[in-house]
């Protein structure tokens, strides 16, 4: 819910992508199929930030620096309010 939550709030800044990892007929997570591998995806759920096209976080590391980039946006919008 926050990604949802995060991607509705800033809808300029964010945007939520999800893939589908598993091939017709496969029952259950298809860690084997072509865009698993193309991915390197070895576990879910999976969280990757890109900026411009260039990926600049995954994993744990994605969701912090989510969570900093909005603090720097909630400071930016404070100090422009403050002026």
């Amino acid at each position: 819910m926050f990604l949802i939550q995060t991607s509705k709030t800033y809808p300029d800044r964010y945007a939520i992508r999800r893939i589908n990892i598993n091939r017709p007929g496969f029952s259950g997570i298809d860690y084997q199929s072509p865009v698993s591998r193309q991915y390197d995806i070895k576990n879910l759920p999976r969280m990757v930030i890109y900026d411009n096209k260039v990926k600049v976080a995954e994993g744990d590391a994605a969701r912090q620096w989510l969570i900093d980039d909005i603090k720097r946006m909630a400071a930016s919008a404070a100090d422009a309010a403050a002026k």
